[in-house]
């Protein structure tokens, strides 16, 4: 039957609401934003979602900013097993990545606090220094450690007599007997 409104012209009838289909909530009428905010994903909406994740990130913000340093350390140790045990090899990779550059990033912070002005200076120039003047000490510190091992070996290539006159006369004979025995028992193993 009609039912009439306050004017007296006939109104629609109601209509009556379909049962829900096994737990399916869809929107009955709307517009498409309408019916795309109250999606269901996983029991409830995709805004009810998004407002619970921003709620637990504000949690845990909150929780890290008023945790000590022992808890802090805590957090991370759980971080980094919890990491390795899901990733595995990769996991340490990416732990070893992490620990590298956060050392690194406290090492310059560390460096940056020198009370010595030469220091500072110093510093600053290394900083602010070229890719050609990095490439030219690099070379002159190899051509330096090249003529350092050069002088090295031929000092090794000269007749060094060893001497164990500082010891007692028994302990000398004995030494220098030990040393003996030990080169001719290596030049027989190297020749064959």
């Amino acid at each position: 039957m009609a039912s009439t409104d306050c004017n007296g012209s006939a109104a629609l009838p109601e209509r009556s609401q379909p049962a829900e289909v096994s737990g399916s909530k869809k929107p009955i009428s709307g517009s498409n934003e309408e019916q795309n905010s109250s999606t269901v994903i996983g029991g409830g909406t995709a805004a009810d979602i998004s407002a619970k994740a921003r709620n637990l990130t504000s949690h845990i913000l909150d929780f890290l900013s008023n945790a000590s340093n022992e808890t802090l350390g805590a957090c991370i140790i759980a971080l980094g097993a919890t990491t390795w045990l899901i990733l595995g090899r990769l996991g340490l990779v990416l732990i070893g990545v992490v620990g590298g550059v956060v050392l690194h990033a406290t090492w310059e912070r560390e460096g940056q606090g020198h009370t010595n002005d030469e220091a500072n200076a110093l510093d600053a120039g290394r900083r602010r220094e070229k890719g050609l003047d990095v490439v030219r000490r690099v070379l002159e510190w190899r051509q330096q450690s090249r003529c350092e091992e050069e002088s090295d070996k031929a000092g090794l290539r000269s007749k060094r007599v060893l001497s164990f006159s500082d010891f007692r006369p028994q302990t000398s004979a004995a030494l220098t007997g030990l040393t003996v025995a030990v080169i001719k028992n290596y030049v027989k193993y190297v020749r064959g």
